[in-house]
């Protein structure tokens, strides 16, 4: 495979405008809308089951606008972002019918 850099370089307006629209996407993201703190326990707002690891998902949108544009907003997302991924051992969920 042969790859070639674009010796352009993109317009920084194109850039941050590409970055805002990511961060507005991923913060109509329920993680971000609903305050965790108020989740009471065994719910499921305490522990994310599934995450989307792909290019359409939060992780890699946070992680393109950061490169787009990085800018306190976007990284502390990412950082909140990061620390949701990370699940305690020390939580048990169980299905109750």
């Amino acid at each position: 495979m042969i790859g070639e850099r674009n010796p352009e370089k993109p317009d920084p307006k194109v850039l941050a405008a590409r970055s805002r629209a990511l961060v507005d996407e991923v913060s109509q993201e329920d993680w971000v809308r609903i305050d965790q703190t108020l989740a009471p326990e065994m719910s499921m707002r305490g522990n994310t089951l599934v995450h989307d690891l792909g290019r359409q998902g939060t992780l890699f949108k946070l992680w393109d606008s950061i490169r787009c544009e990085a800018v306190p907003a976007n990284v502390l997302l990412m950082l909140r972002y990061l620390d949701r991924l990370i699940t305690s051992d020390a939580w048990e969920f169980e299905e109750v019918d």
